[in-house]
């Protein structure tokens, strides 16, 4: 059986601070998440590096699905689950000063609501966003889905500096939105925030029910001033980027007419990256048939498009790994090879003017080391390396937070 080494794609603080950093740099950072220690590690565009404690207890977690730091990288706001408790799935919603090693506010979720994620900041981080989703109940002889009386789903604006709930929309409500799709009312909604601008918030429904992700996720726009929900066409698809300051959407897709390489694991086949200008025009900009498209979003200050390639099951070779590679485009489709195969996980995310990459190297004889480049030219220029902590096991870093794209 295959190793299925690629990023999360379904898929950041007691502070360990080297004061003398956050004095000297200026520029630009990034934060990894490190699940093991529960740390985010804060990395400066010179490579120097602050690592932030969440404040958790060994019998504590949380899951990058489950955090979102504002657009200054100033604030975390994350939800915590105590481990082998009485009720472990009980969650907790942190809001976190990051430098300053505080909780601003620590408040515990209804115990119906096993999925808690905060997804988006408003521009002010004066409120973000929080999607609340029950777990399901099955009826016993057929397996279906049951609908229940209670409030299956939430999707909540709450007050950044108190944790208090200033606005909701929840699957009560006469013109709530329901994943018809996917078995109507039954199944809960887990809200994942798009965008969170002038008072308006555009997420996605995704189906709470355990199931692989669709191509295309249901999607609607909540108007806070009149309190109004409506429904958002091509907007939802799975591993998009959305450039709120253009209105556009980048994502990968089929096209049927083309050949395409198949996925070795769970993820969805895609043979093209498709560009959705505002006035919802669309046009595939790159197309591969070799390998899978597993990714797509904006860099270089919305300039470029990086897309993430997953090498095609291969039926003669099916033991082999799966490496991944990174390439930039650009709107009229010209490529920039960077040339890097990454055997173990990597990711792109934009920095100022550019784009970096993390990638983790497993070696045979010491522990994974987790390296963080920034793309320069079409090359890759190296500046972090870090062995974190294995006393507790590892996993690869993964970038948590970059700065805001400026457009």
């Amino acid at each position: 059986m295959k190793f299925y080494r690629f990023a999360t794609l379904l898929l950041v603080l007691m502070a360990l601070v080297l004061p003398t950093f956050a004095q000297e740099n200026t520029g630009w950072f990034v934060y990894l998440f490190d699940n093991v220690n529960n740390e985010l590690v804060r990395v400066y565009e010179t490579g120097e590096m602050e690592i932030y404690s969440l404040g958790l207890e060994a019998n504590e977690a949380t899951g990058l699905r489950e955090m979102v730091i504002s657009d200054d990288g100033s604030l975390l706001v994350f939800c915590k689950m105590i481990i082998g408790s009485p009720n472990p799935t009980a969650r907790t919603l942190i809001v976190r000063d990051i430098a300053n090693n505080t909780n601003l506010s620590e408040t515990p979720i209804d115990v119906l609501y096993t999925g808690c994620r905060p997804t988006a900041f408003n521009a002010d981080a004066s409120q973000f966003v929080l999607g609340l989703a029950a777990e399901l109940g099955f009826d016993a002889n057929t397996g279906q889905p049951v609908a229940s009386d209670d409030v299956s789903w939430r999707v909540q604006i709450i007050e950044t500096q108190t944790g208090a709930v200033l606005d909701e929309i929840n699957s009560a409500m006469p013109d709530a939105p329901t994943l018809d799709e996917f078995g109507g009312a039954a199944i809960p909604v887990m809200a994942e925030a798009i965008s969170f601008q002038n008072d308006t918030v555009i997420f996605r429904g995704i189906p709470y029910v355990g199931m692989g992700l669709p191509a295309e996720l249901p999607a609607w726009s909540w108007d806070l001033g009149s309190n109004t929900v409506s429904p958002v066409a091509n907007i939802g698809h799975t591993f998009s980027d959305y450039l709120a300051q253009t209105g556009e959407l980048v994502y990968p897709a089929v096209d049927e007419s083309l050949p395409a390489a198949q996925p070795g694991g769970p993820t969805s086949q895609a043979n093209v990256v498709n560009l959705q200008t505002s006035d919802g025009a669309t046009q595939a900009i790159y197309q591969n048939s070799d390998e899978v498209i597993v990714g797509a979003r904006f860099v270089n200050d919305g300039d470029l498009i990086a897309v993430q390639l997953l090498e095609g099951f291969d039926p003669n070779n099916p033991s082999d790994t799966f490496s991944m590679r990174h390439i930039l485009v650009d709107r009229a489709g010209n490529v920039t090879e960077l040339g890097e195969v990454y055997e173990n996980f990597t990711q792109i995310a934009p920095v100022p003017g550019g784009a970096v990459i993390t990638w983790g190297e497993a070696l045979a004889d010491a522990d994974p080391v987790a390296k963080l480049g920034i793309v320069e030219d079409g090359t890759l220029r190296e500046i972090w390396s870090y062995t974190p902590p294995a006393e507790r096991g590892y996993s690869f870093l993964e970038i948590v937070w970059s700065p805001p794209l400026s457009i």
